[in-house]
């Protein structure tokens, strides 16, 4: 069962999505490929309101009646995939550290950062430091002398 807590920030998280594609795309007829289907970006924003709608009503009958809450508990997997789907839509479409995706409500991911010479050194070093701990029991048993029964 989902916490009205978690459902209020998918909710919220689902208005900026809307919101930002309602801002920033100057077409909404343009094709796009969601979910393995061609649809408009028309066809994704409404779809996208009319899971908002269904989950709001649900959040407000729920209050009312438990079979409510079903209908809302059975709506949120479809609006989640749903939100998943136009997610990877825009990073795709703008790019995944586009810093205008903090106007749909995504964050934008870090860039790696480059390590230099001597920072490379140090963590392959830290790396086969670690290896070599975590492999010392395997080493051990192999070394080990055979016992005097098994030697024959």
């Amino acid at each position: 069962m989902t916490t009205p807590n978690v459902t209020d920030k998918f909710e919220q998280k689902l208005d900026a999505l809307i919101w930002g594609v309602k801002a920033n795309f100057d077409s909404l007829e343009q094709g796009v490929c969601l979910g393995g289907q061609r649809t408009t970006l028309s066809a994704v924003l409404e779809s996208l309101q009319t899971s908002r709608a269904r989950l709001g009503c649900a959040r407000l009958k729920r209050l009312a009646s438990l079979q409510a809450a079903e209908e809302r508990r059975r709506d949120l997997p479809e609006a989640r995939a749903l939100y998943r789907d136009a997610t990877l839509l825009l990073r795709c479409c703008r790019g995944r550290e586009n810093p205008t995706l903090g106007s749909f409500g995504l964050a934008v991911a870090m860039a790696r950062k480059r390590l230099n010479t001597e920072a490379k050194l140090i963590a392959q070093a830290r790396a086969a430091a670690t290896r070599r701990a975590r492999h010392r029991t395997v080493r051990q048993n192999e070394e080990a002398e055979p016992k005097a029964g098994l030697a024959e």
